[in-house]
């Protein structure tokens, strides 16, 4: 049997006319670190006026390692095609290669959770060093990633930072920002029962104010409908099984309430 078929299919027939032999020139090329590097740099530092800082990305960072990595892998398969050769040095060279891509892939899903988690404040992304707390401010300036800030007290808060009075570690539970969640998760809290606790007491009073079977019907249908809506709304979080069972035991609560009550009955 002729080693070049297998199946019906030559392989000789399967190589492209047009392939050139590649170069180490174009080898080098596919690393493309100065074009990595060009479309990146606007991303990675980023200047702002309002208020006055700078902020270093290093998500935006780690997708320029990625292009890098993929630039790296590009030329690996580039060397299988041109010498149809795949040993073990080689294995373990894409291996590696392959193994870092997939960890710095883990790594941008981790940093897209934090960037949605801080709602567009850049002091609550860990990924995120800004100007607006003095430590990474300082790393920033000795980095010479920032102008010289101006010695004078006067010029001084044109960079000021959140914590100029009593700088704070990065990334940790800084006090103000500790005291803002917890504020903000009793604001949520809160919201939530009095939203609960109503949506019970209105449509009831609504029924026993007004009695009749059509504005009892109409009490609780507009009272489940305006309920599963907002339910839907918050619980981003619950699966739809979950809402379902809200929804369906809050309508459950009414019915019993209009049966016991005897409002439908006028």
């Amino acid at each position: 049997m002729d080693r070049g078929k297998t199946v019906g299919i030559d392989l000789r027939d399967s190589q492209p006319a047009h392939r050139q032999p590649a170069r180490e020139a174009d080898l080098r090329d596919l690393d493309l670190g100065d074009e990595i590097a060009r479309i990146g740099l606007p991303d990675l530092i980023v200047p702002t006026k309002s208020p006055k800082r700078v902020i270093v990305d290093l998500a935006v960072l780690n997708r320029m390692y990625l292009s890098s990595l993929q630039g790296q892998i590009m030329r690996e398969v580039r060397l299988i095609d041109r010498d149809l050769h795949f040993d073990r040095d080689r294995a373990t060279r894409v291996g590696g290669l392959l193994d870092e891509y997939s960890k710095a892939i883990v790594n941008w899903e981790l940093m897209e959770k934090y960037s949605a988690s801080s709602k567009g404040e850049f002091e609550r992304d860990p990924y995120m060093i800004t100007s607006s707390f003095k430590l990474q401010r300082d790393m920033i300036e000795v980095a010479g990633l920032i102008e010289e800030l101006p010695s004078t007290r006067r010029d001084r808060p044109s960079y000021a930072s959140l914590d100029e009075k009593k700088p704070q570690l990065p990334i940790g539970s800084r006090p103000a920002a500790r005291a803002r969640r917890d504020l903000e998760a009793f604001v949520k809290r809160f919201s939530f029962a009095l939203f609960g606790a109503l949506s019970l007491l209105a449509p009831m009073v609504l029924m026993v104010l007004t009695g009749g079977t059509l504005a009892t019907l109409l009490t609780v249908c507009i009272a489940v409908l305006l309920f599963a809506f907002v339910v839907s709304l918050w619980g981003e979080e619950e699966s739809p099984a979950t809402i379902l069972a809200i929804v369906a035991s809050y309508t459950a609560v009414l019915v019993v309430f209009v049966g016991t009550s005897g409002s439908a009955v006028s």
